[in-house]
């Protein structure tokens, strides 16, 4: 008679043991691996988006007018960086000064681009660059323009009763855009345009909408160790200097990534 045998309760338990040990020690792999893969993902992730606000930044403030990088602090909640981007410079031949002030202004043929914008010259503190109202500044809105090809040379003229109180000793003119504000506001950095110009650096309230460009930052503003922005206006025997530092950091991670940078705006008026 044939004798069929089968496993015992005994065999069946270890079996079962060791495939739970085994089965424990795989997924404990797969798990750390899993991590790992996840935690790159975000240091990957935290290091793209940083640099790309830092790249970012650093062009705006290298074509920005030359010493109007400002900041404005808020110890609890906010620090902003304010600057006003160049659409364009070149040379001129003459300009409206006192007392001929409704005389146009000849330039090196401009960008046909430069009707509607502003002109500014030998603008060196924030009351030239920023205050936007009343004769005797240091710019004007173009009204009009007329091409003269064969002399070489654009004609601009100004609205009535601008003029300029100053001339540049390198004859220098700069076609200006409105302003442009980076704000670290808790963990974000927002930049805000179109809100217009103010003589007085505005909160970030009063800005408008701005758009995120990063997340995750967490500069303490209260601390000037950790301010994101400094600025240091240009002199005459050196070039303007920000200094940014961002301090990032993910809930996931324990460690943070400081990035520091400085960006050098020349002194050319």
């Amino acid at each position: 008679m044939l004798r069929i045998r089968g496993f015992t309760l005994i065999e069946l338990v270890a079996v079962m043991l060791i495939l739970a040990v085994s089965g424990i020690a795989v997924f404990s792999y797969l798990r750390v691996g899993a991590e790992i893969f996840v935690d790159a993902v975000g240091r990957d992730q935290l290091s793209a988006q940083s640099r790309f606000a830092l790249e970012r930044l650093s062009r705006e403030l290298k074509s920005s007018l030359p010493a109007s990088a400002r900041e404005l602090t808020d110890d609890a909640t906010y620090q902003c960086l304010e600057f006003v981007p160049v659409s364009g410079s070149g040379l001129y031949l003459s300009i409206p000064r006192p007392p001929n002030s409704n005389a146009p202004m000849d330039v090196v043929t401009a960008d046909p681009d430069v009707f509607g914008n502003r002109i500014i010259v030998n603008a060196f503190t924030e009351d030239h660059i920023y205050r936007d109202g009343g004769p005797g500044r240091s710019l004007a809105l173009v009204d009009s323009t007329a091409d003269t090809p064969s002399a070489g040379l654009t004609r601009l003229a100004f609205a009535s009763g601008d003029r300029f109180i100053s001339g540049s000793a390198a004859r220098r003119y700069y076609s200006i855009n409105d302003p442009v504000s980076w704000c670290l506001e808790g963990e974000n950095l927002r930049r805000y345009e179109g809100y217009g110009r103010n003589q007085n650096q505005q909160a970030p309230g009063n800005l408008g909408t701005g758009e995120t460009m990063a997340t995750n930052l967490t500069n303490d503003v209260s601390l000037p160790a950790q301010l994101p922005f400094t600025v240091a206006n240009a002199t005459l025997q050196r070039n303007g200097l920000v200094q940014l530092q961002f301090r990032f950091a993910r809930s996931e991670g324990a460690e943070p990534l400081i990035l520091h940078h400085e960006v050098h705006i020349p002194n050319v008026q």
